[in-house]
């Protein structure tokens, strides 16, 4: 029979040391599988405020009516190059039209854009 009374010291100290570890590791794969509660719980928001998330979307809205609309004079103007043929003089018309619609097409977006940060922009009443 095993005398407890002959422990030697250094044997229990690494035997706390191995069961704290041991503790560590668990509590850190067990918080690991936290999330942060949804704001719906708490009632707070952790994320941005949702006048900044709006003006988010809104631009992407506006780059993408951008996008649709490039796309839409691309494939409109190698249509109309295409029905000039060899007519210089159409093609190099056609070339015009084509630099006018698309800086038309870039105020555009750049006035929908001014137009997502002037939301909500009003003088309080004034």
């Amino acid at each position: 029979m095993i005398d407890s009374t002959h422990f030697i010291p250094g044997r229990r100290r690494s035997m706390g040391r191995v069961a704290l570890l041991a503790l560590v590791a668990l509590a850190a794969v067990t918080l690991s599988r936290c999330r942060v509660a949804d704001d719906r719980l708490t009632g707070f928001h952790l994320d941005t405020s949702p006048a900044v998330s709006d003006r988010g979307q809104c631009v992407q809205e506006c780059q993408d009516r951008f996008r649709q609309a490039s796309d839409a004079e691309e494939t409109r103007h190698e249509a109309a190059v295409e029905a000039c043929g060899e007519d210089t003089a159409c093609r190099q018309a056609e070339n015009d039209l084509h630099a006018q619609i698309r800086a038309q097409i870039l105020e555009d977006m750049k006035n929908c854009k001014r137009n997502c940060y002037n939301e909500g922009g009003g003088k309080g009443g004034d």
